[in-house]
């Protein structure tokens, strides 16, 4: 019964406390809630109480107490505090805006409390878990602004800098995590701000340096997860110096060490490229194939597929590389990946003379992509299937858009613009519009005069000129077709010279052209 009970109950549980005997100091003033008197004795005991529930990672129970204390007495002594630990409580339970809410309280309602320093470092924590980077930068510094001395101002610079990091702001990272480095030289976050630094340094091009945090990080031997990300920004700083050899050996340290490391489709990613540069296919086509089969869902494995078609279009391997430009192609739904993989596509199955299939590819593309960099290409791959069908009227029909937009273009392959013009000129003939056939075919011997199809050209020329009954023109080409080809063009040619001879009447002129057919098959030769 003695009168100061209540406040040897709660100094008792402070001792408790203070010993860090968290579980006995629950246990101590909990029972003794009920008993106590003023409102500044429970003010306390909740704070004790939440505070030693908050160290057992009880955070719920933390709340509740804490949240009492500032019910009994919202301006007691240690109120600052209790709202502090009331905001890291919310934390733990992932409640960022009410511990961020909490926090602002206190900056805002005790402007003299011991606790600033820290309060502002939790609101910078607070904000950065919540992705709000730039508050996040804005606390930090407001720490090492007003507080040079505190114990939390190296972890507010080191937050700082990792917040200007994800802001992309490398150059100002690499600056705040240097003064980590240079003004606590023996504090322990020295090592982690050596890393960050080597990420800043990379992506600002100083990849020397980069390199030298990394491995002075890599020296402090971290644990294997942190030690597998050091290598893999040494790797990336290998890449951007074009010294491709250190960076496979790095890559594959990495993967040696770690091979279940959680970024490692990025890796064997990485590892393809680079034996890719080093024009090492196998390597590369080996990394790009475990890439895809050990991380089917990875966004990079689209990628993977399409290097892996690369390889086996390469061998003359068409249908086993469009299964993989279809895998692509599905994977990478839209982009400039999925109409390449989508064009890949369609030169494999045109290249295994799987017409149907390749217009069904070449269709997709153009139409998913009409302003994409293959557009041209693809259009006129279009036309070239349905030209391999027969389906002349539709390929004249695409012939036509595709020479629209081929027209006057030097960075078209001279070959398409050729094979566009010849093709386009035969599925006029086909179709029987003779004059649209000339259009496309009288401007080749001028345009491509060192052309492999030139003699052809000729041959569709005359061939366009006869129908119209252009006898003496006709003649003319055919025996510009004859001159240009010792093949099978030229005997074409001889051959159908003989025949104008022949409807002329002209029979002893029209034997020799069929003997020169016959014999010479048509060219100088003969």
């Amino acid at each position: 019964e003695h009168p100061q009970r209540e406040q040897f109950t709660v100094r008792l549980g402070l001792s408790q406390y203070l010993q860090k005997a968290y579980d006995k100091t629950v246990a101590t003033l909990t029972p003794q809630l009920a008993k106590l008197t003023t409102p500044d004795q429970v003010a306390e005991a909740q704070f004790l109480i939440g505070a030693s529930q908050f160290y057992l990672d009880k955070p719920v129970e933390a709340v509740a107490a804490l949240n009492a204390s500032l019910s009994a007495n919202a301006k007691w002594r240690q109120a600052d505090e209790t709202l502090l630990l009331l905001s890291r409580s919310l934390r733990k339970q992932n409640k960022l805006d009410e511990a961020v809410a909490t926090v602002k309280k206190l900056i805002a309602e005790f402007p003299e409390s011991g606790t600033l320093d820290q309060a502002h470092f939790r609101y910078g924590e607070y904000a950065y878990a919540a992705d709000d980077f730039a508050t996040a930068a804005a606390e930090y510094e407001k720490v090492a602004a007003n507080w040079p001395e505190s114990l939390f101002t190296p972890y507010a610079v080191y937050g700082k800098g990792w917040s200007q990091l994800k802001q992309a702001d490398y150059a100002a990272a690499a600056e705040s995590l240097t003064k980590v480095i240079t003004g606590s030289p023996q504090h322990p976050l020295v090592p982690e701000a050596r890393f960050a630094r080597s990420m800043c340094l990379r992506q600002t091009g100083k990849f020397d340096e980069a390199i030298a945090d990394a491995d002075a990080y890599l020296a402090t031997k971290p644990d294997v997860q942190q030690q597998s990300h050091a290598l893999y920004e040494r790797g990336m700083a290998y890449v951007g110096l074009k010294n491709y050899t250190e960076a496979v050996k790095t890559f594959e340290s990495l993967l040696a060490a770690n091979p279940d490391y959680a970024g490692g489709d990025k890796v064997l990613y990485e590892l393809g490229w680079a034996h890719k540069e080093l024009e090492q296919a196998e390597p590369a086509v080996a990394n790009f194939t475990k890439l895809a089969e050990k991380y089917p869902q990875s966004p990079l494995a689209a990628e993977a597929h399409f290097h892996i078609g690369e390889d086996l279009y390469g061998k003359m391997q068409y249908v086993a590389a469009g299964k993989e430009y279809e895998i692509a192609r599905q994977q990478a739904t839209l982009g400039e990946l999925n109409e390449k993989a989508t064009y890949k596509l369609g030169w494999a199955q045109f290249q295994a003379e799987e017409f149907a299939e390749s217009l069904k590819s070449f269709t997709d593309q153009v139409a998913k992509h009409p302003e994409g960099p293959l557009a041209k290409d693809g259009l006129f791959m279009k036309a070239e299937s349905l030209f391999k069908l027969n389906q002349y009227a539709d390929a004249l029909a695409a012939f036509t858009a595709a020479q629209k937009l081929i027209a006057g273009d030097e960075t078209t392959q001279p070959e398409i613009r050729q094979l566009l013009a010849l093709h386009a000129g035969q599925s006029a003939s086909q179709t029987k519009q003779y004059d649209q056939a000339l259009k496309f075919l009288t401007p080749f011997p001028q345009q491509f005069p060192q052309s492999n199809y030139l003699a052809e050209a000729h041959y569709e020329i005359g061939w366009a000129q006869q129908n119209l009954n252009q006898t003496e023109p006709a003649f003319a080409s055919y025996e510009l077709a004859a001159t240009k080809s010792r093949g099978e063009v030229g005997a074409r040619a001889r051959f159908m010279m003989g025949e104008l001879k022949f409807a002329q009447k002209a029979y002893q002129e029209a034997v020799a052209e069929f003997q020169r057919c016959m014999f010479g098959y048509g060219a100088e030769q003969a």
